[in-house]
């Protein structure tokens, strides 16, 4: 944790602290730090290690020495430091969880931080996630997929959306942007979007706003590339050390290959190596690769954040 970080948070006094970056950056020893001396708690931003059983290959680092307290959703970590940690192991492995879910728990934990008068900290690798939250665009996940007027949609053609869409506002909407204008696809979730725009403004988001839209500061840590590879290549074979194989066994027997957790890098390359898809150390080669393109995709949410929100971020 460096003098730059801290610093600035005893500065600023933000009343929401988010760490967020690319895999194997370092965020999780940053978090636990930052929340030991700021009396703090975290919630977890990781739409990976909500899942129970995926521990390992997920990377959730949880020290033996926390409790765990069965809450369902709501369930959390205590540290021997008395701080907390949210949104990790809180979703069946059998189920599946979206922005949706986390938004809708994201309040009930603010609230339960808030209640001990601590400060919240959001951490973790899900950056689209982050970018949501900052922006406040994320009504949309409460937006349902409409049936009937996909069928619908599937015998009009491009123009006749169009006319339908400026027809529902008045004129053709600024905030489509171009691409999305001319794409027949995302005119549909548009139009759906529009057609439920008051009801996705539901009490919920007002809630989820007074936790987010506040005095914040954003940590994003970002280590040079080569390291981060290394710190990759380190993490891939800690976990196998750890028993990444015999966990995704467990996972297979107990759950079969349908649950959405087993298509995460690492836990789709083991079943591979399982099915004799794969020698052991192309298994390893496949993973480091599955985790690079994750970080690729991570460092566009990750420029975006920074170029939208430049005043709040702090690079270390």
């Amino acid at each position: 944790m460096t003098n730059q970080v801290t610093d600035r948070i005893s500065k600023d006094k933000p009343r929401l602290v988010l760490i967020l970056g690319p895999t194997a950056a370092g965020k999780t020893s940053l978090a636990f730090g930052l929340a030991c001396q700021f009396k703090s708690d975290l919630i977890s931003i990781d739409s990976r290690q909500v899942y129970r059983n995926l521990d390992i290959v997920t990377g959730k680092d949880i020290p033996t020495d926390f409790k765990f307290d069965d809450k369902g959703i709501n369930s959390f970590y205590t540290s021997p430091y008395g701080f907390r940690v949210y949104g990790i192991s809180c979703c069946p492995a059998d189920q599946s969880f979206s922005l949706a879910l986390f938004l809708k728990a994201l309040p009930g934990w603010c609230h339960q931080i808030k209640s001990r008068s601590r400060r919240i900290i959001l951490v973790g690798g899900t950056i689209h996630w982050f970018y949501r939250l900052l922006s406040g665009k994320f009504d949309q996940a409460f937006i349902p997929v409409d049936a009937n007027w996909r069928r619908q949609a599937d015998n009009l053609g491009l123009e006749e959306i169009q006319k339908l869409i400026i027809n529902k506002v008045g004129k053709q909407p600024d905030f489509i942007n171009h691409d999305d204008w001319l794409n027949k696809q995302r005119l549909i979730r548009w139009y759906e979007r529009l057609s439920n725009l008051s009801s996705a403004k539901t009490k919920l988001v007002n809630q989820i706003n007074k936790y987010i839209q506040v005095r914040r500061l954003v940590i994003v840590k970002e280590p040079e590339p080569e390291i981060l590879k290394d710190n990759i290549k380190q993490r891939i074979k800690s976990r196998l050390s750890d028993g990444a194989i015999d966990e995704t066994k467990f996972l297979l027997s107990k759950y079969g290959r349908q649950i959405s957790g087993l298509a995460s890098p690492g836990y789709r390359q083991i079943v591979a190596y399982l099915d004799n898809q794969l020698s052991y150390q192309a298994m390893i080669d496949e993973w480091f690769r599955a985790e690079l393109d994750l970080v690729k995709r991570q460092k566009v949410w990750l420029k975006k954040i920074k170029q939208v929100f430049p005043a709040e971020i702090l690079l270390v």
